[in-house]
């Protein structure tokens, strides 16, 4: 048995509403073959559950959690792909006894799917369209083999053993799958229903020999490019143990760039929601926070740094380079926030082991999901993202801030920063562009290039670890507001002028007054 916050879970399954709120937004997990809702998200390792770390981060708006089952078992028989939506379908419609609703009357709706749990959500919204018009559909596809799979090719023995209908049908290329493709494809392409979504994939097989349970072409049938999530197989790529794990942090990137329509203000309720130790948890959210919104101003330690990356983000492009931990990317956050400007956020952290090309075309595809690649170049992509940002910037402003740029080697680097100059230099009329960068390599050195040009709106600035001022004073912040002392464990040599280690030791420390209490 193991206890999840305010719930029980036996070593079985998990099913129905995990956790309910009066939010417009539900986030619906459908798990994947021969597995249940316990066994797909739980990181047995850390004892991390996915849905925990959902419902304990602010970021996503508080959502309902609802864990869909489906008959899955090596027994399972002549139980097909529509056999197992229709399930899930049947429990989005039930109202639950204890909260009197059903997941269908939420207007916003996000499917989670990992392998065989995508291809069931697909098959849901594909077959039930009228259920799902005038909402808000969002779909986060882990390892799903769109396209079928060859590890279900493998396993091809167990259905002649065991009739396994589901098996056969999740074969690559099979015709149930070949079917459902061009009818989910057909149905984005006619915007009957508004449905925003991501494709992810694992980036190492489950065993050395053995080749990807689901490979890129077939997890990226949909939205953009797919994301190669570092360091995952296909049972790992969710289960993340933290919030800064990858999995997690493309859920989050999703919805605050669809903010608008799944985070929402939370409707008055005459029951109470969030209890004493709720609250306390709130507050070391936003004393320990990760990413900067302007609620977290009174908790952040402004240095002279701050002012020097705010008065260049006024005039200037700016890359900011430095160690990692250091603060970048929050300091830029706060700039960003506090220079009132629309902006853009892309991610790069799923590139990890990718070409530079690659990268781009990365850029370009979250510039505009729906863009149509006609031609996989380089000089394609550079031209693509210039003219994307020219129309934009015709009417109105942008800050397009790049940042988690997963390059380890100097020479690919500066072959990267080359290509940024391109574009710099090709939209320098464009006065009402501001690029922003951070990473830990520093940019090639523009003297005595074609690009010098640019230096006159083209800014570097170098961060730096804190000193063991700034460092105490960091500390001071936490300890006022969260009324905890170090109690002598604490050494400023220890956490090498990095505040991120400064937040994770207090976080350690919050834990171990928990356990002893």
């Amino acid at each position: 048995m193991e206890h999840y916050k305010e719930i029980t879970i036996l070593y079985t399954d998990l099913k129905g509403w995990y956790h309910y709120s009066d939010s417009d937004t539900v986030i619906v997990f459908v798990h994947g073959l021969f597995s249940n809702s316990v066994k797909c998200w739980k990181n047995d390792e850390k004892q991390v559950f996915w849905p925990d770390l959902i419902k304990d981060d602010l970021r996503f708006g508080e959502p309902s959690i609802f864990m869909a089952e489906f008959h899955t078992s090596i027994s399972s028989g002549d139980y097909k792909v529509t056999d197992c939506s229709s399930e899930v379908f049947r429990a989005m419609c039930l109202k639950d006894e204890k909260f009197g609703h059903s997941v269908i009357e939420k207007t916003n709706i996000i499917f989670v799917g990992h392998s065989t749990g995508g291809i069931i959500a697909r098959h849901i919204l594909e077959s039930h369209q009228d259920n799902f018009k005038d909402k808000n559909i969002g779909i986060a596809l882990y390892a799903s083999p769109s396209f079928g799979s060859s590890l279900a090719s493998y396993l091809s023995v167990i259905t002649v053993f065991f009739n396994h209908r589901l098996i056969k049908e999740l074969s690559w290329g099979s015709d149930v799958l070949d079917d459902l493709d061009g009818r989910f494809r057909d149905l984005l392409d006619s915007d009957k229903l508004k449905i925003r979504g991501y494709e992810a994939y694992e980036n190492k097989p489950p065993f050395l020999g053995m080749p990807k349970v689901v490979n890129k072409q077939s997890a990226g049938r949909y939205f953009s490019a797919p994301k190669n999530v570092p360091d995952t197989d296909h049972s790992s790529i969710v289960k993340p143990c933290s919030k800064t794990d990858t999995s997690h942090e493309l859920l989050v990137l999703f919805f605050q760039n669809n903010a608008s329509w799944f985070i929402s203000e939370q409707k008055e309720s005459k029951n109470p929601r969030i209890s004493l130790s709720q609250l306390h948890d709130n507050k070391v959210e936003d004393v320990l926070f990760e990413f900067y919104t302007p609620s977290n101003e009174k908790y952040y330690l402004e240095r002279e740094i701050d002012k020097q990356i705010f008065q260049t983000i006024t005039n200037n492009h700016l890359w900011l380079c430095g160690p990692t931990g250091v603060g970048k990317t929050v300091a830029l956050q706060r700039a960003i926030w506090k220079s009132n400007s629309k902006f853009r956020y892309i991610s790069l952290g799923s590139c990890v082991n990718e070409s530079v090309d690659y990268m781009f075309n990365e850029i370009l595809l979250e510039l505009n999901p729906e863009f149509e690649v006609k031609e996989q170049s380089l000089s394609f992509y550079i031209k693509s993202i210039v003219d994307i940002i020219k129309r934009h910037c015709e009417h109105d402003s942008l800050i397009l801030h790049i940042e988690e740029i997963p390059i380890q080697n100097q020479t690919m680097f500066d072959e990267f920063s080359k290509v940024i100059y391109s574009v710099l230099v090709k939209t320098r009329e464009v006065g009402n562009l501001k690029l922003i960068l951070s990473s830990i390599f520093e940019p090639a050195d523009l003297t005595g290039t074609e690009f010098e040009k640019i230096t006159e709106r083209f800014k570097v600035i170098k961060s730096s670890s804190w000193s063991d001022v700034n460092i105490s004073c960091l500390v001071d912040i936490i300890e006022d507001n969260l009324n905890v002392t170090h109690e002598g464990f604490f050494a400023k040599e220890c956490y090498e002028g990095s505040p991120r280690k400064i937040k994770v030791f207090y976080r350690n420390l919050l834990a171990l007054y928990e356990m002893r209490a």
